[in-house]
C-alpha cells in the first residue's frame, strides 16, 4: 500500500491515476490551505480592481481561492474585463469553469515563459498576483526585473492537521502494512517524519519526486529508492516498473 499526504487541493490527480493503474493507495493529507484572517488588503486590491491590467493565476490552488473572494465580493463582472493569465491548463480549466475568459501562453508551465507572453502582447500594465503565504513565487521576480509593476495578494497559507486529525493519521498508518512511501515535494520530507515518527524506511520504497527531494531525503539520512521526474505522472511511471 502506498501512502501519500499532498493536500486535498492536489490530490484529485494522483488519486485519479492510481486508480487507473490499480495501485492501492493510502491518502493522508498533511498540508491543508486555509484563507487568511487579515482582509484587509484583500479589501484594499478588489476596491481597485479597475486599476489592474493583468491578473496571473500561477496555481489552481490561487485561483480557486481568487474565486471564492471574486464571488464574496460580487465582482466576477470586473475581473472578466481584466486579461487573467493562467499557467497551467487545469487552471485555465478551473477560471473557465466560474466564468472568466483565462488565456493560456503555451504547454510549457514555467513563470518566465508566461512573461514572455505578456511581452510581446505587450501587457506592461499593473499586474496582480493571487497567491499563498506560504512560498516564493517567481513570476512576481520576473516582472519587477523588468520594471512591470505587480502586486502579490496573499489569500491562503498552509496549516498541518490538527492534535485529533493527526492521531487518527497516526492509526491508520500503524494498523496498515505500507510498502511505499511517496515525498512528493520538499515540505513532506518534514511533514512526514515529523507525523509518522514510527515509520522504518528501510522496510518501505521511498519515492523522491525529483532529485532535490532525494538530496534532502539524503540530508535526513533516507535514501530514496526511486527518484522520478518531477510529475505524478512520472512517478506512477516509476511504481509500475517497480511491479
Amino acid at each position: 500500500m502506498i501512502l501519500f499526504t499532498a493536500a486535498e487541493e492536489d490530490s484529485s490527480k494522483p488519486t485519479q491515476l492510481f486508480e487507473e493503474a490499480d495501485l492501492d493507495f493510502l491518502h493522508l493529507p498533511l498540508e491543508r490551505y486555509v484563507e487568511i484572517d487579515d482582509e484587509q488588503q484583500i479589501e484594499q486590491e478588489f476596491g481597485q480592481i479597475d486599476e489592474y491590467e493583468n491578473i496571473i493565476h500561477g496555481r489552481k490552488r490561487s485561483a480557486i481561492f481568487f474565486m471564492d473572494q471574486v464571488e464574496k465580493r460580487d465582482m466576477l463582472e470586473p475581473v472578466q474585463n481584466r486579461l487573467n493569465l493562467a499557467l497551467h491548463q487545469e487552471t485555465a480549466d478551473y477560471l473557465e469553469d466560474h466564468g472568466v475568459p483565462a488565456v493560456l501562453p503555451g504547454e510549457e508551465t514555467r513563470g518566465i515563459k508566461l512573461v514572455e507572453f505578456m511581452l510581446r502582447l505587450q501587457r506592461y500594465g499593473k499586474t496582480l498576483y493571487p497567491c499563498g503565504t506560504h512560498e516564493s513565487e517567481d513570476i512576481p521576480g520576473f516582472l519587477k526585473e523588468l520594471d512591470i509593476e505587480v502586486t502579490e495578494l496573499p489569500l491562503f497559507e498552509l496549516e498541518g492537521p490538527g492534535d485529533a486529525k493527526l492521531d487518527e493519521f497516526q492509526q491508520k498508518v500503524a494498523n496498515k502494512s505500507l510498502d511505499t512511501v511517496i515525498f512528493y515535494n520538499r515540505r513532506s520530507v518534514n511533514r512526514i517524519r515529523a507525523a509518522f515518527p514510527e515509520l522504518d524506511y528501510e522496510q518501505v520504497t521511498v519515492v523522491a519526486a525529483d532529485s532535490a527531494i532525494t538530496d534532502k531525503l539524503a540530508d535526513n539520512k533516507i535514501k530514496a529508492d526511486i527518484t522520478a521526474s518531477g510529475s505524478w505522472d512520472s512517478i506512477v511511471e516509476k511504481l509500475q516498473e517497480k511491479e
